[in-house]
């Protein structure tokens, strides 16, 4: 039996962040052959659960569950715990498709493997290095990062990446930060994001819990506090660059009633 596997890729995303990428280093993407590898690991992971000889047109709950959970852990194990899979939808037996954020991780000499933010959005053209999403794991609040997964869960049915959490955590905040040399120090609700300026994009360095808060001048830009608004930003750039205001340093947040004070309407979507 020949099976249709549909992999939906964001060919304008991966190629504007390529594009900007490549503007500052030598830039490939993670994979060169995204879907034929995608390819191969849906046909792998069907035939596994489903046996070689599977006649039937539809596919039970149970063993469609079982398909998505091998492509998952397929996908981890051959390009890290941070590469996601969403939008999976098993229409039968012979159409699958899924989406996967690989459209937006990117190797970068010095940098390793760079995982971009959504795409035209209040957090567009970040993009997150492993360390920072190592230290941001280590080093956020639990319960908060609880809270947000499961928001996008339920959202999605879906399971978040750390890539994820923090694109909804920049959605989440006051876009308050302070600059130290060239780096701009962006408070999330639950500590600070170190991010190196590059203009048109920024890296994000690593993360700091917020007891370990550099002493900066602190500034808060004219930001719309509707979830709408921020969803239709073109970068993180448009936004961080409006007319700002000193501020008093950030306060962080321990509870979702603190969270959702934010911003109005939140909401995670992913781009």
């Amino acid at each position: 039996m020949k099976y249709k596997t549909e992999i939906v890729r964001d060919k304008e995303n991966e190629q504007v962040y390529l594009s900007l990428l490549n503007s500052h280093f030598k830039t490939v993407t993670y994979e060169e052959h995204p879907d034929a590898m995608m390819n191969v690991i849906f046909t792998d992971a069907r035939t596994k659960v489903l046996g070689k000889n599977f006649q039937k047109k539809r596919i039970s709950q149970r063993k469609a569950k079982k398909i998505k959970e091998e492509v998952s852990n397929r996908l981890k194990r051959k390009y890290g715990k941070w590469v996601s899979l969403s939008h999976f939808k098993i229409k039968d037996v012979d159409t699958i498709a899924f989406q996967t954020n690989l459209d937006k991780v990117f190797k970068v000499p010095g940098y390793g493997a760079l995982y971009g933010a959504y795409y035209r959005t209040a957090c567009g053209n970040i993009f997150f290095s492993s360390h920072s999403l190592e230290r941001f794991e280590e080093r956020t609040e639990q319960n908060v990062y609880e809270i947000v997964s499961d928001l996008f869960r339920e959202g999605h049915k879906s399971e978040p990446t750390s890539v994820d959490i923090l694109c909804g955590l920049i959605f989440m905040s006051t876009f308050v930060h302070g600059r130290i040399n060239k780096y701009l120090h962006l408070a999330l609700p639950t500590g600070i994001l170190v991010l190196e300026d590059l203009g048109d994009i920024f890296v994000a360095k690593t993360f700091l819990s917020p007891e370990m808060i550099k002493e900066c001048t602190w500034y808060k830009p004219d930001v719309d506090h509707t979830m709408q608004q921020r969803y239709e930003s073109n970068s993180f750039a448009d936004v961080i660059n409006k007319p700002s205001e000193v501020t008093d340093p950030p306060v962080f947040v321990q509870d979702l009633m603190d969270l959702a004070k934010n911003v109005e309407g939140v909401e995670i979507v992913i781009k």
